[in-house]
């Protein structure tokens, strides 16, 4: 009897994680890998971010208002070198955008994941309108206003 019970587990395991692959292929999709790179960029820039935290911001703003489990973000960024990596790395990662975007741009509902705020999507927003480094800015020294 153990020997099914262990099978039942295993396949309802499987099953659950078929299903979160097939829903991270379906927002990996929807949200387009060439201007996720891009955004991730312009956010890594803006906010001064690493890789993975841009990943996770740019996932956290393609998904909008909507609620994203720790398990499913977990999934969406890419994988680190060597691995697998422990689940509570986006706990940790959330924590670090909150302190660069302040604290209610990212709302936790505890036990069931994160999502984006109003005031995240603007600063997001209001990052991917300005201009890259270097470009419409001034130069140094070069007659601005004084």
């Amino acid at each position: 009897m153990r020997g099914f019970v262990e099978l039942s587990e295993y396949v309802r395991v499987c099953d659950e994680r078929d299903r979160l692959a097939d829903e991270v292929a379906y927002l990996r999709a929807e949200a387009g890998l060439a201007e996720a790179e891009a955004t991730e960029g312009a956010l890594r820039a803006a906010f001064g971010l690493t890789p993975s935290q841009a990943e996770l911001l740019a996932i956290l703003y393609r998904t909008r208002r909507r609620l994203v489990s720790r398990r499913l973000l977990n999934e969406m960024v890419s994988e680190a070198p060597g691995g697998a990596r422990d689940e509570r790395i986006i706990d940790v990662w959330t924590c670090k955008l909150r302190r660069k975007l302040g604290e209610g741009a990212i709302a936790t509902l505890w036990g069931h994941g994160y999502r984006l705020t109003e005031a995240g999507i603007v600063q997001v927003e209001a990052a991917l309108r300005a201009p890259a480094a270097g470009e419409g800015r001034p130069r140094s020294g070069g007659g601005g206003a004084r």
